[in-house]
């Protein structure tokens, strides 16, 4: 490969890992949005707690009183049913924002691994101060990383997709130490250059 080859896909990995932070932080912002967007059953909840407090009001009052409590309970009841309905026809919404919000985290893991998978691309091992084994190294986790998203990408419901984007996580963090490990144990081995 020619100097100018060589600066040329040097060039290329700055590009690609520059891309893939873009990526990863338009990903965060879509993680965040989504986070903003779910929904919480706290309206459903207090309507409900409100229906239950009218009715032991109703079933309290005397058999006199009972015309007087009625309309309120009637209220309540109607309250905590429209508070239902609402939480029914936003449930399709929420789902759709999970989506969204596994998405966005999807994209997120895949620019963290196109930044490693970059900066490998426009680093030899050479550069790296890596043997050839330690570098291939690197490269058999990275590919361990990518199955494991890969898995993360197809899983299905959410039990399953915090379970495994756990596992994606740990897998992730043991990847960025056994790495951090090498390379610096890579460089205490380098004798010192002359000047």
């Amino acid at each position: 490969m020619t100097e100018k080859e060589l600066y040329a896909q040097k060039l290329e990995g700055e590009k690609q890992a520059l891309d893939a932070r873009l990526a990863e932080m338009e990903a965060q912002k879509d993680v965040d949005a989504a986070d903003e967007k779910l929904y919480d059953l706290r309206v459903a909840r207090e309507k409900r707690e409100a229906f239950a407090k009218k009715l032991e009001e109703f079933r309290a009052q005397g058999q006199e009183y009972w015309q007087g409590v009625k309309a309120d309970v009637d209220a309540a009841v109607q309250d905590y049913a429209r508070a239902l309905e609402k939480e029914r026809q936003r449930s399709a919404q929420r789902r759709e924002v999970s989506s969204q919000k596994r998405e966005a985290e999807l994209r997120q893991f895949d620019a963290q691994v196109d930044q490693i998978s970059s900066l490998l691309k426009r680093n030899s091992a050479e550069d790296l101060l890596l043997t050839g084994q330690e570098f291939e190294l690197i490269r058999g986790s990275l590919n361990t990383v990518r199955q494991f998203l890969a898995r993360l990408r197809h899983t299905e419901g959410s039990k399953n997709w915090d379970e495994t984007k756990a596992q994606f996580e740990q897998v992730w963090r043991d990847f960025l130490e056994r790495s951090r490990k090498i390379t610096s144990a890579s460089a205490e081995e380098q004798p010192p250059a002359h000047p």
